[in-house]
């Protein structure tokens, strides 16, 4: 297995490079490639579905690319050594708490300032994005949605958190050092290129995550912050659908 002391410095063309084109073939899918589908018959929330699928999936691919191309073997034992998939002290998981609490703190603290409304003057946030225009499939009752948002979000949160912090980070310490956290979280939020009027309220997660996995050492506080940030929406949703929230 390949150890983290040898590992090969990634500078700042090579990770803006696998940050910016997978950002790039994402806004491809969720734009173009989203009203195609629509155009073909999909449901809207069916083809974003399906795009988010692709592009979270595209990840993995990545990921095992780069894990190839450093020579490490295909064990499990092999594969979270390199990827820092590490057990968390006691003090790790209460920093991993406050953390999780900052992304959700800043994020709505950001929107309830009317960031996107400021930025939607500029760049107008999309029907399908807001969802407005979504109703021709009702939500109640429709529990095939709960799934799917399920295993969207697993592929999301894998997807991210096994490249970004797992394979690019640590490279990214060897090149960068103490200040690699700004980079990584600031190239982070340029990767969610494909939801403009969102990136001023990730920018502060985006960078507090980078500066926590690197402080520890360890993708988990990433895995868990990123999971609980993004199972929000599914709760909303799956409220929705048993009819508690109209």
């Amino acid at each position: 297995m390949t150890d983290p002391k040898s590992l090969k410095p990634m500078g700042l063309k090579t990770s803006s490079l696998l940050f910016f084109i997978p950002a790039f073939l994402t806004i491809l899918l969720f734009v173009p490639g989203r009203d195609a589908m629509i155009a073909m018959g999909y449901e809207p929330r069916t083809a974003f579905l399906i795009v988010g699928a692709v592009a979270f999936g595209m990840l993995f691919f990545i990921t095992a690319g780069l894990y190839i191309s450093e020579g490490n073997r295909w064990t499990w034992s092999a594969f979270k050594h390199r990827l820092r998939l590490t057990p968390l002290t006691t003090k790790q998981w209460v920093v991993t708490a406050l953390l999780t609490v900052f992304l959700l703190v800043a994020y709505l603290g950001l929107m309830a300032l009317g960031t996107r409304e400021w930025i939607a003057q500029f760049i107008p946030v999309p029907v399908w994005y807001s969802g407005e225009g979504e109703t021709s499939s009702p939500m109640l009752g429709a529990y095939w949605i709960i799934w799917a948002r399920l295993g969207l979000w697993v592929l999301n949160i894998l997807g991210e958190e096994l490249l970004w912090r797992g394979m690019i980070l640590p490279r990214q310490e060897k090149a960068h050092g103490r200040w690699a956290w700004v980079i990584h979280g600031t190239q982070w939020m340029l990767y969610h290129a494909w939801k403009p009027w969102e990136l001023i309220m990730l920018y502060p997660g985006t960078l507090a995550v980078a500066l926590v996995c690197q402080w520890t050492k360890s993708t988990t506080p990433g895995i868990v912050s990123h999971a609980i940030f993004n199972f929000v929406p599914i709760v909303i949703v799956s409220l929705i659908v048993f009819g508690v929230v109209r």
